[in-house]
């Protein structure tokens, strides 16, 4: 397979060029706009799992103002099973072939793919930690999978959903006509780009102050930090892949343009050959959705369904904490005329005071305030509003590790489990699904980058026979395909467990399986493993 990475920037005049500049600005600020306001609604969500408060100075200043972890729990929860779900095996990918002549290439594959993931790509398993836990706050994420010139290997790298740019209409990433990957480098960065030949010279570089955004706010509130105000070294780069018309023709290209001047780094072409010398369109980026948007590419997740319900829990458990402060404090009116004088009294148990009072009954002089205990309502509604949060995010007491009863029998605890993850493990498969395009898009770059030496190596060291391949890239050809090891569906290890002992047993007392080797040796196998 092959690619052409020239950039074709030098080869276009500094009219079309500026043209194109201006295009890429336009077009990115209109969709920059189009969510506005899904971006202010984005950095409540993130306030709400962070557990940030914004000031608060009703009904008095220093009242109540805490937040329950409604959305905090649920994130986590989903974190800590997909996470387990994606890695709950030695290996992560495992290959298919459709020919019987490429078995052994799809065997070599997904060794060598296994061998780039879990110790080459550093960055890989860190990054998919990063995005389970920001894909049930936001309902999507999205992953950018490239070759790197300078590291010689492929990368795929979770890129912030604030950096990534699609046009409001869009339905998939698959049917987006223009997808921008907001870059923020340091000016040396940018010109050592520019001297290697990466980036054409455009003259001086106009560096930018960071912009201080809704969600910037609330990042930096949950943290603790604050921005550099005299930070005025970030080359803010515009990345757009789109179509583009040149010389009559119209194809896919990724533009890079200097935000603050318009004037374009580079265009380079996202067509490459494939091994049936056939024109295919590089893709670069993954979309993981928590649930679906009928209506939109962006998805939905804890932060959509959530966010009203944790607000209404947060204001009612606040009020009733104030209610519980007024109660437990005293207060009220004092007459002036009645001659009792002001200050503060200081007692001792037992003890009595003398004062020194006109009036000749002390409760005429004074009027204290009573205030009424918490409202028993409130705490009703509280316990309603948790309880279909707690339906809404799918986290029971069975989830959460809470011990059954003691008359629950095995059967019956294994089939609550089962229905409490049935949410979690549709949500499973979409993930699975996104991650066998992430795979895909990184068997691709080595079809068209492979070092083939260290292709090679990598076979030699798991074979206790030396191979030679006259060209390594033939592994990686259409026949050949990759996908997840890991299993779609959510279960629990009990339940894995069981199945594989039943499975067993079953062989055990069959005839047709008994006396087959192979086959006892597969369920054995799977047994050992679920132990």
């Amino acid at each position: 397979m092959n690619i052409d990475t020239k950039n074709i920037a030098g080869d276009l005049s500094n009219d079309k060029l500026m043209a194109i500049g201006q295009l890429v600005l336009y077009e990115f600020n209109l969709d920059v706009s189009s969510r506005s306001n899904w971006e202010t609604r984005r950095a409540n969500w993130f306030k709400l799992f962070s557990l940030v408060r914004d000031p608060k100075t009703f009904p008095w200043v220093n009242c109540s103002n805490i937040s329950i972890p409604t959305v905090s729990v649920a994130c986590l929860q989903f974190h800590a099973r997909a996470f387990e779900a994606l890695f709950n095996q030695k290996d992560i990918v495992k290959a298919k072939w459709t020919d019987a002549a490429a078995k052994d290439s799809a065997l070599r594959v997904a060794m060598y793919m296994n061998y780039q993931l879990t110790q080459q790509m550093s960055e890989w398993e860190e990054d998919m930690d990063a995005m389970l836990l920001q894909l049930p706050i936001n309902g999507s994420c999205f992953k950018k999978t490239y070759y790197d010139q300078v590291l010689k290997r492929p990368v795929s790298r979770y890129i912030s959903v604030d950096d990534f740019i699609v046009p409001y209409g869009a339905r998939s990433l698959a049917d987006c006509i223009r997808k921008s990957h907001i870059l923020r480098l340091w000016k040396h960065n940018v010109e050592q780009l520019i001297e290697s030949g990466h980036y054409i010279d455009i003259g001086d570089l106009t560096p930018q102050q960071q912009e201080s955004s809704q969600m910037t706010m609330a990042i930096d509130a949950a943290s603790g930090l604050s921005p550099v105000v005299d930070d005025k070294d970030i080359v803010k780069i515009i990345e757009q892949h789109r179509w583009l018309e040149l010389n009559g023709v119209n194809e896919p290209y990724i533009v890079t343009v200097d935000y603050l001047s318009g004037r374009v780094l580079r265009i380079e072409s996202l067509r490459y050959e494939d091994d049936n010398h056939e024109m295919q369109e590089l893709s670069f980026f993954t979309h993981y959705i928590f649930i679906p948007n009928p209506e939109g590419i962006y998805g939905f997740g804890f932060g959509h369904f959530l966010e009203g319900l944790a607000e209404a829990i947060d204001s009612i458990t606040n009020q009733l904490i104030d209610a519980g402060t007024l109660s437990n404090l005293s207060c009220g009116l004092v007459n002036k005329r009645s001659g009792l004088k002001a200050g503060d009294l200081k007692f001792n148990m037992a003890e009595y005071k003398a004062v020194d009072i006109a009036s000749d009954d002390i409760k005429k002089a004074v009027l204290p305030f009573t205030f009424s205990a918490p409202s028993q309502v409130l705490f009703n509604l509280l316990s309603l509003l948790q309880d279909y949060a707690g339906k809404l995010s799918t986290v029971s007491d069975s989830l959460l590790g809470k011990v059954p009863p003691s008359d629950t029998t095995a059967t019956t605890m294994l089939a609550v489990l089962e229905q409490g993850l049935k949410v979690f493990s549709t949500i499973q498969k979409r993930i699975h699904r996104s991650l066998r395009q992430e795979l895909h898009n990184i068997f691709i770059l080595n079809s068209i980058h492979l070092d083939e030496k260290k292709y090679i190596e990598v076979q030699n060291s798991g074979s206790d026979e030396f191979m030679t391949l006259t060209v390594a890239k033939a592994d990686f050809m259409n026949s050949v395909d990759v996908i997840p090891t890991a299993d779609p569906n959510i279960i629990s290890k009990a339940e894995r467990l069981i199945k594989a002992q039943q499975a067993w047993q079953f062989a055990q007392n069959n005839p047709l399986i008994s006396q087959n080797p192979q086959a006892l040796y597969e369920i054995s196998r799977e047994y050992l493993r679920a132990l």
